[in-house]
């Protein structure tokens, strides 16, 4: 799965259940490391759409 592939999975997994998973547990279910799941959550930001990532679960904001 390419990275544009994994965000977009990403996306969907956090809006289809949201304040569900914490960014640990999304790291381990795409099989990648802590720091490349906190690039992803980045690069969502980056967008304009807020991701609220404390140690509770994430969960999507529109930032507008």
């Amino acid at each position: 799965m390419t990275r544009a592939e994994r965000i977009v999975r990403l996306l969907f997994r956090i809006l289809s259940n949201p304040n569900t998973f914490s960014k640990a547990e999304l790291a381990r279910f795409f099989e990648i490391s802590p720091s490349s799941m906190k690039e992803d959550i980045e690069l969502i930001r980056n967008i304009g759409i807020s991701v609220e990532v404390e140690k509770a679960p994430l969960s999507l904001h529109d930032s507008s």
